[in-house]
């Protein structure tokens, strides 16, 4: 008998509480017990042959087999066969999460006095191991046991549960096929297997699907795979052969009558083209396009806020919640990202503009020569670095005179609740690795083993321990901050340090905690002003 699915709760909402796990043993001669069921009850067959009879409907015991028994239910086993009939028994219970409540819930099973599964030997491993460990001490382990019962329902009810027919809506349907277009875009995707999937019929499908997209599902799934192949194009050196593949087309010479019919140009004209007028628009990296003599079409408004002079007149999008219509208004013919935005966003993203993917935790040269080979910039990005490193050479020369060898500097970050000791990035990129300072010794030992080492969270009670000659403090204007500062400095930790107790504290607004190109060489013109005599 089939478990009754479309009058059951979701099985989301639903968890097991085992309270009793037995391993029973009975010879192929016995002649049997009965019992009427309290709680649910789980037979798991692993040995021999016998004869379960549940509220009068008896049923082959062999190894592999299980069935359930719910409360109030008869039940009753006899041996048989030539082996002794051996299984495990398990009682539990079922509860549900209703309207923020955890119930009791017996609609689930109640109609399972049957057989639940065909053989599947994984399940009496997980008995095995549920068993091995039932008499657990320790809560951790007890919640280990909790989780290996779900697990043991899920594997029971899997099957069964794929088998089911697809009832539902089809408008919900066709919305999730339109998403599995954007995910198995390179896949052999026909109208035909999608309204199958679909469970609707390819007439209504089609329709449907129009409806939703204004477009034919393959011309919508073109529509992908052009976006797709233009990203690759310009963030990438694969070869058009390559492309071809990667999007979804077995053939390189229909895969770019397929992009001339849709862009208008060829995949070769298309990439000169874009090199001559590129509009761009960056989620992170507006700091590394001004380096390279570049304005983006949209950005960040966090971008905007710290750029906000060579920013003027660029689109917001907004920040982790960005705004699609704002970003679609531009038409950008791509977007910088960096590597920590979720999936889930940048694929928004490529239903605008192609996306290129830049890692943030490389060094800020390294994303510099990255971006420029995306831009066609890499002309511009020498140059920069020329310049940075004469600057760089500048810098420390005039400072020379007011900073002692060897001196040593502690960079402190205040933002919000939270007090961090920095790294090699940021501020310390200019403080270490042009000025001069060298960071305290635990710190220095971190960079050693991560050059891009950026730092990390720091109590009051620890700053005795990195005394350094002086001390630089980047305070965040978010909330909380100035308090967290105030308690900083009224601490007897900060009060007894070196530095403070000489005078030799400097304090920086956020702009020094950026790390992009722009800011690095403002940064050096600012450090020569602040410590150079």
């Amino acid at each position: 008998m089939a478990l009754q699915w479309d009058q059951v709760p979701p099985l989301h909402t639903m968890f097991f509480a085992l309270a009793d796990l037995e391993k029973r043993s009975e010879e192929a001669s016995w002649a049997g017990s009965s019992s009427l069921e309290a709680k649910h009850k789980l037979f798991a067959v692993y040995e021999g042959h016998g004869t379960l009879t549940l509220d009068g409907r008896a049923y082959r015991m062999m190894p592999g087999s299980y069935f359930v028994a719910s409360p109030g239910s008869w039940s009753e086993i006899r041996g048989g066969g030539k082996l002794d009939l051996c299984w495990y028994e398990v009682v539990f219970d079922v509860y549900r999460a209703h309207d923020g409540k955890v119930v009791q819930d017996d609609t689930l099973l109640r109609s399972a006095n049957a057989r639940l599964t065909e053989y599947k030997p994984q399940l009496l491993g997980m008995l095995q191991e549920l068993y091995a460990d039932k008499e657990a001490v320790r809560e951790i382990d007890r919640f280990r046991n909790h989780i290996r019962f779900q697990e043991l329902f899920y594997t029971l009810f899997q099957q069964e549960l794929l088998e089911q027919p697809v009832k539902t809506d089809t408008r919900a349907a066709v919305e999730r096929s339109i998403e599995l277009l954007h995910r198995a875009y390179q896949e052999e995707l026909t109208v035909e297997r999608l309204a199958k999937e679909a469970n609707i019929g390819r007439w209504q499908y089609t329709n449907l699907f129009k409806q939703l997209t204004g477009k034919s599902p393959i011309d919508y799934l073109t529509d992908i795979r052009i976006q797709r192949a233009k990203e690759l194009l310009l963030t990438s050196d694969c070869k058009l052969r390559e492309i071809a593949v990667l999007v979804g087309y077995r053939d390189e010479y229909y895969f770019n009558r397929r992009f001339r019919q849709t862009v208008g140009v060829s995949p070769k004209r298309y990439i000169q083209s874009m090199r001559q007028s590129l509009k761009v628009a960056t989620l992170q990296y507006a700091g590394e396009m001004l380096a390279l003599g570049m304005k983006p079409v949209a950005a960040t408004d966090a971008m905007i806020g710290n750029y906000a002079d060579a920013l003027s007149g660029v689109t917001t999008i907004g920040d982790y919640n960005f705004n699609p219509n704002r970003l679609a208004e531009v038409k950008p013919d791509l977007v910088l990202a960096p590597d920590y935005w979720s999936h889930q966003e940048l694929e928004k993203m490529t239903k605008l503009a192609p996306v290129a993917v830049v890692p943030w935790e490389d060094d800020v040269f390294e994303r510099l020569r990255a971006i420029a080979r995306l831009l066609g910039k890499q002309r511009e990005a020498k140059s920069w670095l020329a310049r940075y490193a004469a600057k760089a050479k500048q810098a420390k020369q005039r400072t020379a005179g007011a900073i002692r060898k060897g001196e040593t500097a502690l960079i402190l970050a205040v933002s919000g609740t939270e007090i961090s000791f920095l790294g090699a990035r940021n501020v310390g990129q200019t403080i270490y690795h042009v000025i001069g300072f060298h960071p305290p010794k635990p710190i220095e030992h971190l960079i050693r083993q991560d050059s891009c080492f950026s730092g990390g969270e720091l109590a009051i009670e620890e700053l005795s321990r990195l005394e350094t000659d002086r001390i630089f403090v980047v305070v965040n204007d978010n909330e909380h901050a100035s308090t967290t500062l105030a308690q900083l400095l009224a601490s007897e930790q900060w009060r007894s340090h070196k530095a403070v107790g000489k005078g030799m504290v400097y304090m920086l607004d956020k702009r020094w905690m950026w790390y992009d190109p722009h800011t690095l060489e403002w940064q050096i013109g600012e450090a020569v002003r602040m410590l150079a005599r």
